[in-house]
């Protein structure tokens, strides 16, 4: 579990003054990590320490390709009235 505590988030570093400056918003030290079931194979964003897909504790944190841009529009965060057997966050 420590390993899943230090490694599983890693977010961007917020402290540095960004206003004027004519760095990109993502540096090459800052990455997008999501983590990957190695049961199910399916994708968790934002990375949590157990599956949302098959509640399977066995995941791994990969790093997300520079190209990838999350659509908010798509991201379902609980189960609808459609589906009930979707399992909530």
């Amino acid at each position: 579990m420590q390993y899943l505590i230090a490694n599983l988030w890693k977010l961007p570093e917020l402290t540095r003054h960004t206003e004027g400056c004519n760095e990109a918003p993502t540096s090459e030290g800052d990455h997008l990590m999501a983590a990957a079931c190695r049961d199910c194979g399916q994708y968790n964003f934002p990375p949590k320490a157990q599956c949302r897909y098959c509640g399977s504790p066995r995941i791994r944190t990969v790093q997300l390709s520079g190209d990838v841009k999350p659509n908010p529009g798509t991201w379902v965060f609980g189960a609808t009235a459609d589906d009930p057997t979707e399992k909530p966050n």
